[in-house]
């Protein structure tokens, strides 16, 4: 919708709640869904959310050292290191990790099943590994969104929105938030 909309309606029990901005609306839209799941995390400053039978102990971005940083040179490769807790038994989940300018708006995302990873369901710790043969950004500052939902993405069991915040520096003339390469 982000991507696609510069204006949403969010409709709540048939009523219109909001028209304005998409961005603005998903905002309130993960508002209303935190207050569902869990209203104690609002004063906490809605950072994270989700129903918890699994969910994000940890993320990490790793730098061409093997060292955890926050600060990357554009078109270094980069790793973002995950650690999934199952608390309990369910179907293979959906991973989504994006990367957001400090407004929340959405720069890039990617989504994979974890069932083609080898989750099988069971409870206990996974950890992986996401690999960025050339970090696409320019420069500038960024934060790293992980979730985790069912395959249909339908229920949300966990989401960490800024779960990690890191700088890009400019390198071999890269400008603005993107890195446009080619010849």
């Amino acid at each position: 919708v982000e991507r696609l909309c510069e204006r949403a309606v969010l409709l709540s029990h048939g009523e219109v709640e909001y028209d304005g901005s998409a961005s603005d609306a998903i905002k309130l839209y993960h508002k209303q869904l935190a207050l569902e799941e869990s209203p104690e995390e609002m004063g906490a400053g809605l950072r994270e959310w989700g129903s918890g039978e699994v969910r994000v102990e940890g993320v990490e971005l790793v730098g061409v050292d093997g060292q955890q940083s926050s600060r990357f040179l554009s078109g270094q490769p980069v790793v973002i290191r995950l650690r999934l807790v199952g608390e309990r038994a369910v179907p293979p989940p959906m991973l989504s990790i994006e990367v957001r300018d400090p407004s929340g708006s959405l720069l890039g995302a990617n989504q994979r099943d974890l069932g083609e990873l080898g989750w099988d369901g069971a409870p206990g710790i996974r950890e992986l590994r996401f690999s960025l043969e050339r970090l696409p950004l320019g420069e500038g500052e960024f934060q790293l969104s992980v979730a985790l939902t069912d395959a249909a993405g339908t229920r949300r069991y966990h989401r960490v929105d800024g779960a990690e915040r890191f700088e890009v520096e400019p390198s071999d003339h890269a400008r603005g938030a993107v890195r446009l390469e080619g010849e």
